[in-house]
């Protein structure tokens, strides 16, 4: 491979690297609370119907990725913030 390429190849990905960073922003507070909001009610919803716990049961990062997610950026930031 020419040392040419393997320079535009190493700024190309580079560059697709921070338009990915960029493009990450965290969703308005309002559509976060919504979401929250929903998502509680929902399965508050299908707790309260017995042919739902099968549901739940099965399909348990359904109700809680939000959870998982914000136990590993907190883990994350554990890790990297302090010394």
């Amino acid at each position: 491979m020419s040392k040419h390429l393997i320079i535009v190849l190493a700024a190309g990905a580079a560059l697709s690297g921070a338009f990915a960073v960029s493009a990450a922003r965290a969703a308005d507070p309002g559509v976060c609370e919504d979401y929250a909001r929903a998502a509680v009610s929902q399965f508050h919803q299908a707790q309260d119907h017995r042919r739902c716990h099968e549901f739940i049961r099965n399909n348990p990062t359904r109700w809680e990725d939000v959870r998982h997610e914000r136990d590993a950026r907190t883990d994350a930031l554990r890790e990297c913030a302090h010394d």
